[in-house]
């Protein structure tokens, strides 16, 4: 606690406080389950250009969706990298 006080009392981190942590959430889950197996631990800069990767894929995905398109969606995983690395 007293770190914490410390350290957000730096004018250096004022800018910081009001500011949105893109994948905030998604982050703190796998951070949780990597620290509670300690199997396939994932590198944080990884799994960020993964949720981005997934994020241009979803908004293709709502693209033709939204543009009357009738063509079957190919949602699998298949090209993904999904492992843990």
């Amino acid at each position: 606690m007293q770190c914490e006080i410390h350290i957000w009392s730096h004018k250096e981190v004022e800018q910081l406080k009001t500011q949105n942590f893109p994948y905030h959430e998604k982050l703190t889950v796998i951070y949780a389950k990597d620290r509670a197996i300690r199997k396939d631990v994932q590198i944080g800069v990884n799994i960020a250009k993964e949720l981005q990767a997934q994020d241009v894929v979803n908004e293709r995905i709502r693209g033709e969706r939204n543009n009357g398109n009738r063509c079957e969606i190919d949602l699998s995983l298949d090209e993904m990298n999904v492992s843990a690395t």
